[in-house]
């Protein structure tokens, strides 16, 4: 049973500062990434691997689980070829 609404928004309106928040957060993310990128060759490699390693599960999707059932999987040669 849904109550009757006296006064506030109506049904249907966005709430304006949840507009401006998430604004203000989509450009403080924004900001981050560049001042990241600007900066990313100054972190050590082991930090600029755990901050992929950190990121990576926001941008890739997981794998799948793996099934009981064998697989058949083929060899995969590497052949290292000589600089000419």
């Amino acid at each position: 049973m849904k109550r009757q609404k006296f006064g506030g928004r109506t049904q249907g309106t966005p709430n304006a500062k949840n507009a401006h928040i998430r604004d203000l957060m989509r450009q403080y993310v924004i900001d981050e990434f560049q001042y990241l990128q600007a900066n990313l060759h100054q972190l050590s490699l082991a930090d600029r691997a755990a901050l992929f390693r950190a990121l990576a599960r926001y941008g890739i999707s997981p794998l799948a689980p793996e099934s009981d059932e064998p697989q058949d999987y083929s060899p995969v040669i590497i052949q290292v070829m000589p600089d000419l």
